[in-house]
């Protein structure tokens, strides 16, 4: 399973969707402004996309989760039997 999230680090959504991914054991892909809480350990397999890094001014360096491009993020969807959104 793989959450994709999209909302911003201390807004519920994000709380919301990080703790229910965790209590599922669920890949997670930080997109848009929820690339921010990549700056912290998240538990788990955790990914963040490049170019959303590129865009807020965030390097590569400065997160702990794996950076990745839209075609992996593909990959990774492809291969998982469900895919969440939360936005």
């Amino acid at each position: 399973m793989l959450f994709l999230i999209s909302s911003a680090p201390g807004t519920d959504n994000y709380s919301r969707a990080i703790k229910l991914a965790q209590e599922l054991n669920a890949r997670v892909c930080l997109l848009q402004n929820a690339i921010y809480g990549a700056r912290e350990k998240i538990p788990g397999e955790v990914y963040v996309i490049r170019d959303d890094l590129k865009l807020r001014g965030v390097g590569d360096d400065e997160v702990l989760a794996k950076v990745i491009d839209y075609g992996e993020l593909i990959d990774i969807m492809l291969s998982e039997d469900r895919v969440i959104g939360c936005f």
